[in-house]
């Protein structure tokens, strides 16, 4: 009989493994929550150069990946690839339509407007879309120099924006005074939320090493 027993604890325990490796990369753990929302990895696929194969890139460390494979790697270059059930993102010189701010979110910490404007600058550079899966999840867009940048879709669906736009709206927060802290206007913390049900966040985070 233990014998018999433990044939089937073998068995549903295999079962269990092949469902956790079907599960979809996007599909996160229970674990990996950020104010309420789920977080999915940042993915970046296309390709890194003209008529090259489109490629897919994970993490805030996208810039560095690619350039292990194409060292002299521009991101004008880079020809990005949309999910099918992606929203497309607004032309970059539409109407902004931003709703509102609310500053120092759930006792986030801050983060200073020099580790800020880093991310602000990386965002500008890649020029690119950027998605997040739908049903409240978040992707961390930036993450660098003791800050991180947050695109968070409160939709159904996949949406994704530029990641100009995203960061348009990062100054949006720095430019708010109500999310400066008392008495050091150089740190920040914040989040702006669009009309079309997402939002951006900006705080401070010791984990974001990358200058």
């Amino acid at each position: 009989m233990w014998r018999t027993r433990s044939l089937i604890l073998g068995f549903f325990a295999i079962i269990g493994i092949q469902a956790r490796t079907n599960r979809d990369d996007t599909t996160p753990s229970v674990a990996e929550r950020f104010l309420g929302y789920a977080v999915a990895p940042l993915v970046m696929r296309g390709a890194i150069e003209p008529g090259g194969d489109e490629m897919s890139f994970n993490g805030t460390e996208i810039d560095a990946q690619i350039r292990q494979l194409k060292p002299d790697f521009s991101w004008d270059d880079f020809q990005p690839a949309m999910p099918a059930t992606a929203k497309a993102p607004r032309n970059v010189h539409g109407k902004r339509t931003w709703q509102k701010v609310l500053c120092h979110v759930q006792n986030l910490p801050s983060a200073s407007r020099d580790s800020i404007e880093a991310n602000y600058a990386f965002l500008y550079k890649i020029a690119t879309p950027i998605s997040a899966p739908g049903g409240r999840q978040c992707t961390q867009a930036s993450c660098k120099a003791g800050a991180a940048v947050w695109f968070c879709n409160d939709n159904l669906s996949w949406h994704g924006e530029e990641s100009l736009v995203i960061g348009d709206y990062v100054h949006h927060i720095t430019g708010t005074k109500e999310c400066e802290d008392a008495g050091n206007n150089e740190m920040v913390q914040g989040q702006v939320f669009d009309t079309e049900g997402w939002n951006v966040i900006v705080n401070g985070d010791s984990s974001c090493t990358s200058p």
